[in-house]
């Protein structure tokens, strides 16, 4: 539907005018989700992700692959080697877990509580 639109009124030049400004925004909001997705794997070292992200970034990127196969080929792929890199629950002791689990809890109730006060439930 939204490309018979564009067929019938692609002739109307404010109309590509605005649609090329809205591409210029994903652009720049796509760059601003890297950028943030990137920062912890960073601080962490995390060597597999980083390799992961310039791998996907190179693939659709620069040489120009579709995006979904190289999903279909990096999701998979990543998942794998994470779960062979990293054992389940590393480096944590089970004083940590209980710690993790205390704190869930806390935020959960406090949710409950913000969700109860908004919709007025006691």
């Amino acid at each position: 539907m939204l490309a018979a639109l564009y067929a019938h009124y692609s002739e109307i030049d404010a109309l590509r005018r605005t649609l090329a400004g809205v591409a210029c925004a994903a652009v720049g909001l796509l760059i601003a989700v890297v950028f943030k997705m990137m920062t912890p794997l960073i601080k962490k070292r995390d060597v597999v992700g980083l390799v992961m992200l310039t791998a996907v970034f190179i693939a659709i990127g620069l040489v120009r692959l579709p995006l979904q196969m190289v999903l279909l080929v990096a999701i998979p792929f990543s998942l794998g080697i994470t779960t062979l890199v990293r054992p389940a629950d590393e480096g944590m002791n089970s004083s940590a877990k209980s710690d993790l689990d205390a704190h869930s809890d806390v935020r959960l109730d406090v949710a409950v509580c913000r969700w109860r006060r908004q919709f007025g439930r006691s």
